[in-house]
């Protein structure tokens, strides 16, 4: 990483979350890998990028689609497709 970003990076780690703006939490998730494992626990939750239930895919990483099941009270069963699964997801969301 070149200085000058080095240095944004370096002042933006020093703000509060509440602090950031939408530019802050671009740069800091496109340079996350700079970051020491305090600063990315410590602003883990504007660093990842979430999806909404309507974004849902199959071709989503099984784990993902397991923590967005878990949001609605579902797990996921051996043998259920992904297809599947995501539909019960939605269902579930849907009916609260």
């Amino acid at each position: 990483m070149n200085e000058e970003a080095r240095k944004i990076l370096d002042s933006l780690t020093k703000k509060e979350i509440a602090e950031l703006t939408p530019q802050d939490i671009a740069f800091m998730r496109a340079r996350r890998s700079y970051m020491t494992k305090d600063q990315q626990n410590y602003y883990a939750e504007v660093l990842e990028e979430k999806r909404t239930f309507d974004e849902l895919s199959p071709d989503m990483p099984l784990q993902e689609l397991k923590k967005y099941a878990a949001e609605v009270g579902l797990t996921w069963r051996v043998g259920t497709t992904k297809e599947k699964f995501i539909e019960q997801i939605k269902e579930a969301r849907e009916n609260g």
